[in-house]
């Protein structure tokens, strides 16, 4: 169970995490999570445009689900040529605990309050689309919970990603 008491247990169960995958374990290198497959309504598209852009960053990939089946083969196809950085895991709810306990960032680019209320539940903070639950970083008041594409552009939200990794 996480709280902001218990928040430096998340480099312990990162760092586990990453063993368990078979990856090398890094703390400091950022670890992205999709919270379920990729679908054309939850902003497929705008991922696709994007995808380039996230595996030139030094950072690891974790994706749950692999979604319809346009999106399994290009997930199926990133997890064949980045295998030491993308790693799809099943549809499973003991997963999913764990790769919010374990990831820095969870990546949205359609509304889906349940999970982002699960993410920041573990402490992960969320790149998203703008949404009632969630405030943008403002790096002068040091606040915010999240690192938010305003507008919602797919580049917008490349942006955020960078801000996010870089803070």
């Amino acid at each position: 169970k996480f709280s902001l008491r218990t928040l430096e247990a998340k480099i312990e169960n990162k760092l586990s995490f990453q063993e368990e995958l078979g990856w090398v374990k890094e703390a400091k290198l950022p670890l992205l999570c999709v919270s379920g497959g990729m679908t054309d309504g939850q902003g497929g598209a705008e991922f696709e445009e994007v995808i380039g852009g996230i595996m030139s960053l030094n950072c690891q990939l974790i994706v749950r689900g692999i979604g319809s089946e346009k999106y399994g083969r290009m997930f199926t196809e990133l997890e064949r040529e980045y295998g030491h950085r993308v790693k799809i895991l099943k549809d499973e709810e003991d997963l999913r605990r764990k790769m919010y306990a374990a990831a820095d960032i969870a990546l949205f680019f359609a509304a889906d309050d349940r999970e982002i209320q699960n993410c920041l539940a573990y402490g992960t903070v969320p790149i998203s689309p703008e949404q009632d639950l969630l405030a943008d970083y403002n790096p002068v008041q040091e606040s915010g919970n999240a690192f938010v594409a305003n507008p919602h552009t797919p580049w917008n939200w490349f942006a955020a990603l960078v801000r996010a990794t870089e803070n």
